[in-house]
């Protein structure tokens, strides 16, 4: 048996995922395949399940499918990660209004997850964001949190 290996899905790919066109339904598929047969843990921020309740029907219900195939832990937020998502905004990481993604680094360096996969958060992926998120995760005494793309998986 493989080692099991966490991962934590930003909002932008749970979003991706769930509100993907049906011709496209095959990377998804593929995707997913790599996830459960790779051994992957998948995690998730209360604040990014509780954000998909906006969302149009259809991907509701394509969000709670991933949700029963996945089964992803629910994170929930707490004194320790309201506080490392204040420091990370003392450094002005993101621009405004983009708290979830704050909260969501500051869960999975909490909770030691290893990485956070992404697909098109352009201020996340960005060589000096990442830089900065290992330097107050070293400052603070947070493992260096790697930010990976699906198909680097």
């Amino acid at each position: 048996m493989k080692k099991e290996t966490d991962l934590f899905f930003e909002y932008s790919l749970w979003e991706l995922l769930s509100n993907e066109p049906a011709q496209k339904k095959n990377i998804t598929e593929q995707f997913l395949s790599i996830i459960q047969n790779n051994n992957f843990v998948v995690f998730i921020s209360n604040g990014c399940a509780e954000k998909t309740n906006t969302w149009k029907d259809q991907a509701k219900e394509k969000f709670k499918s991933l949700v029963e195939k996945l089964k992803p832990i629910i994170i929930v937020e707490n004194q320790e990660i309201n506080e490392l998502s204040d420091e990370y905004k003392k450094y002005g990481l993101f621009p405004s209004g983009k708290n979830i993604l704050y909260k969501e680094i500051a869960s999975a360096s909490v909770n030691n997850i290893p990485a956070i996969v992404t697909v098109d958060d352009q201020d996340l992926i960005k060589y000096g964001t990442k830089i900065k998120i290992k330097g107050i995760n070293q400052l603070l005494g947070y493992h260096q949190l790697e930010i990976i793309s699906p198909e680097e998986l």
